[in-house]
């Protein structure tokens, strides 16, 4: 079982770390990466579980980055988890991560809706919290059915309690992850609302700042979207990575170690091949 893209309870995620392992040891050479939300925080907890289970685990992450049109996910791979949280860009983004949910709580207080920030934050065992946490919570007071209904009425871009994040610049978030010994790769290009021709044209900016791999597999492309990317990193020699984007939220539709079109996703992604994987 390949997946390259998984969040936990040290962020978003649902499932612990070590549960996420115990879904890969269910295959015999699993590949699988923690990529959980501007935390590594879950990732000696991963890799223990990995060596106990006989998992393959990379080091990941994934951070939140601004360019030039907007906000870009940036997962990082193969790093070495003590120098890059040296670099200090992790804290910055944490900060900035709690100064927003803050600021979402106080005008839900304002609004006179029955919440707590202390409670909710309290209640959360990982060290970088957001909105679908906010949104969980939102199902516990009963203001909500679901993530989905939380972010579709309150917590989603143009809805009540949505309020922008300040993000490291892209090039940035990049040095960080190089200077730490790792590869970074876009997450999930066909999400970043641009064109397919402003894409041509953004692959040698991001080249030249260092940025090796783009994500070609992923719950936001079809087959046929995942090869024309697949395509355009060969040509622009960039590594290709693939996940499910998994958070074990059902109604996400996001299934462990497949495609968005069912099948398992493919050992012979590029990024492993280069890591002699």
């Amino acid at each position: 079982m390949i997946d390259l893209h998984l969040h936990s309870t040290a962020s978003d995620g649902r499932l612990s770390p070590t549960d996420l392992i115990r879904k890969g040891a269910e295959e015999a050479d699993s590949i699988l990466a923690l990529t959980d939300h501007d935390t590594l925080s879950g990732l000696q907890e991963f890799t223990l579980a990995a060596a106990e289970l006989g998992v393959t685990a990379l080091t990941g992450v994934e951070l939140s980055a601004e360019f030039s049109h907007g906000e870009l996910h940036l997962l990082g791979y193969n790093f070495d988890p003590a120098r890059l949280e040296a670099v200090g860009l992790l804290a910055r983004i944490r900060e900035a991560r709690e100064e927003r949910n803050r600021r979402i709580f106080r005008s839900m207080t304002a609004d006179a809706l029955p919440v707590d920030y202390h409670e909710w934050r309290e209640a959360i065992p990982g060290p970088s919290p957001g909105r679908p946490h906010i949104a969980d919570y939102f199902i516990q007071k009963g203001i909500a059915g679901s993530r989905r209904e939380a972010f579709d009425r309150f917590l989603s871009e143009g809805r009540p309690y949505y309020l922008p994040r300040e993000n490291p610049p892209l090039h940035e978030c990049v040095n960080a992850i190089r200077s730490a010994g790792g590869i970074p790769v876009v997450a999930h290009p066909w999400s970043l609302k641009i064109s397919f021709s402003t894409l041509l044209e953004l692959i040698p900016q991001w080249k030249e700042i260092g940025i090796m791999g783009m994500e070609i597999i992923h719950p936001s492309v079809n087959r046929d979207q995942s090869s024309r990317l697949g395509l355009l990193a060969r040509d622009n020699g960039l590594v290709c990575s693939g996940g499910s984007d998994f958070h074990g939220v059902p109604e996400d539709r996001r299934f462990f170690g497949k495609t968005s079109w069912g099948k398992k996703i493919p050992r012979d992604l590029s990024l492993l091949v280069h890591l002699g994987l």
